[in-house]
């Protein structure tokens, strides 16, 4: 059990280092303007939908993509949208005031946990990818397959990526000074353009192989 928990952790720590995330580009936002609460809190709450994610794949819950055909490309279409829709959100949203960032900064930890949340838990497709590296994980003969142990994994993913952002959150913290609120605006639109592209191909591709698997 206990290794289950670290092969979690370092699963989770790892898999979280790409930046071009919602939750990533979001706690690099409040970091960079100095809400570390908020930072995270929206960490915090994107873990525990990550680790929910994780936990029902490791125990066996994924076999329900293999006797149900149809769930895989709608799962698929599902994230295709969650990405669409935030990367949108980052390029057409309205550059950040000073009262605004204050008015922001000022509510509560719980709404920004539960942004984190509802992000992570409305993007099903990190209930494939997680089934894909438990999988590989049980090949590799890092983790045993036993459903009991999907607790202390489930446990060691939330840690693993809370310590991950954790870890961003201090690096932003100490080059903070560095960057300027309009690179962090650019920046922010073009993650947000990112995401839109990268919606667009997994849209793309849940209608597609359907398709080509039926004409086959």
């Amino acid at each position: 059990m206990l290794l289950s928990l670290l092969v979690g952790l370092v699963a989770a720590f790892v898999g979280s280092m790409p930046v071009a995330g919602p939750i990533s580009v979001l706690v690099l936002e409040r970091g960079l303007d100095g809400d570390r609460r908020g930072a995270i809190a929206i960490a915090v709450g994107s873990a525990f939908a990550e680790m929910i994610y994780a936990g029902l794949a490791f125990a066996g819950v994924s076999t329900l993509l293999t006797h149900v055909p149809v769930v895989l490309p709608i799962v698929r279409g599902l994230g295709a949208a969650i990405l669409f829709g935030v990367g949108m959100y980052f390029v057409l949203r309205k550059k950040n005031s000073g009262k605004k960032k204050a008015a922001e900064a000022k509510r509560g930890t719980a709404h920004k946990w539960l942004l984190g949340l509802s992000i992570t838990a409305l993007n099903p497709t990190l209930f494939v990818s997680w089934t894909v590296v438990i999988t590989t994980l049980h090949g590799a003969g890092l983790v045993p397959p036993i459903a009991r142990d999907a607790i202390p994994f489930a446990l060691g993913v939330g840690c693993g990526v809370v310590a991950w952002f954790l870890a961003l959150g201090e690096g932003v913290k100490h080059f903070r000074s560095l960057v300027r609120p309009t690179t962090l605006e650019r920046g922010v639109r073009v993650m947000g353009y990112v995401l839109i592209v990268a919606g667009v191909a997994m849209g793309v591709r849940a209608v597609a192989l359907p398709l080509l698997a039926k004409h086959a």
